[in-house]
């Protein structure tokens, strides 16, 4: 109920809709109201690392005004600022520095389920599916000793395999 009061830090001023819903309906679920607030902050927080690598100082300067409207923490919108500055400016230099070469969500889920996919072909044992999840997995960035070790692994339960025939 603390997260729904006016003067709470947990709503942005730029809220009053929600702090007169909350207010004007007593009961309601007033913990989805945060909960609300606390997942916009993270999806636009989520926005403004990945659209601090696109190169666009507009589309930089659009999502931080987002960021700001959804509360996140002044010293990532600073960041991102100072990118989009570099980048009016002719310097494209020092993005990956700013962003702190931060993986997109997407590219993260890829990378566990091509490893996910790698292991489960070295025990099936099917040399064509384990040389395909090896490529799949090195496109998606899984690393190389991960790759290396799970071929490894799968190399002695195929000898293990043959031996016990």
């Amino acid at each position: 109920a603390q997260g729904c009061l006016p003067h709470s830090p947990a709503l942005p001023p730029s809220q009053p809709a929600l702090l007169a819903l909350s207010a004007a309906v007593p009961g309601m679920a007033m913990a989805a109201v945060p909960t609300l607030l606390v997942a916009r902050r993270f999806r636009s927080e989520e926005e403004l690392r990945e659209v601090m690598t696109s190169g666009s100082a507009s589309r930089i300067q659009a999502a931080c005004k987002r960021a700001e409207a959804a509360g996140v923490r002044e010293a990532i919108i600073v960041s991102a600022r100072e990118v989009a500055s570099a980048l009016r400016d002719g310097e494209p230099a020092g993005l990956k520095e700013v962003a702190g070469e931060k993986t997109s969500a997407l590219s993260r889920v890829r990378r566990l389920r091509a490893s996910e996919e790698l292991r489960a072909s070295a025990r099936s044992g099917d040399t064509r599916q384990l040389e395909a999840a090896c490529r799949r997995a090195e496109a998606a960035g899984v690393a190389a000793d991960d790759i290396s070790a799970v071929m490894a692994v799968a190399g002695l339960c195929t000898g293990l395999g043959e031996q016990a025939r």
